[in-house]
């Protein structure tokens, strides 16, 4: 993963004058390109996946990634476009947060939401979110599409998604 992280650092400094990319941008990446294993989705044993260096690495050379700077309560959108015969459709967001204040209500500092329209609109679809109950029972359950106000990565994955223009918030 440090050996493909560093591939990914140093193609983007090549592309941006020696400026090294967002710890959030190589995150992403490397979770965006990762191989699902075991249920869909993350879990608590396998995470996001198998690294798929390869995957992660041609991601970047398309230019399949965004990056963006919100101010508190802004929107930011952006249009995918998704072709007929697609298999799969994700979408990961990351964003790297300060610490948050000793005896804060909550380590999250900056909460942001991922929101995706299908081209109908009549769908929206939400990221997966892990049961995070310490209890043995609860850490075992399948990832439930949810918003997420624990955690600094959301992501949504589609399997066979219908083709046409996707609005992501």
């Amino acid at each position: 993963v440090s050996g493909t992280a560093a591939v990914l650092q140093q193609a983007y400094a090549e592309q941006h004058q020696g400026a090294l990319p967002t710890a959030a941008l190589v995150r992403a990446l490397l979770i965006n390109g990762a191989d699902d294993i075991g249920p869909p989705g993350p879990d608590f044993s396998s995470g996001f996946g198998k690294l798929n260096a390869l995957r992660s690495v041609q991601m970047f050379d398309a230019g399949n990634y965004a990056t963006a700077a919100i101010g508190n309560l802004d929107t930011f959108r952006l249009e995918l476009d998704v072709p007929t015969g697609s298999r799969r459709f994700k979408i990961t967001l990351a964003w790297d947060d300060p610490p948050a204040l000793a005896g804060a209500p909550a380590a999250l500092v900056h909460d942001l939401d991922m929101l995706l329209f299908s081209p109908d609109g009549q769908l929206t679809y939400l990221p997966y979110v892990l049961n995070s109950a310490p209890v043995l029972d609860s850490l075992q359950l399948l990832a439930e599409r949810a918003v997420d106000s624990l955690n600094t990565v959301e992501q949504i994955d589609l399997l066979n998604p219908a083709p046409g223009t996707y609005r992501l918030e």
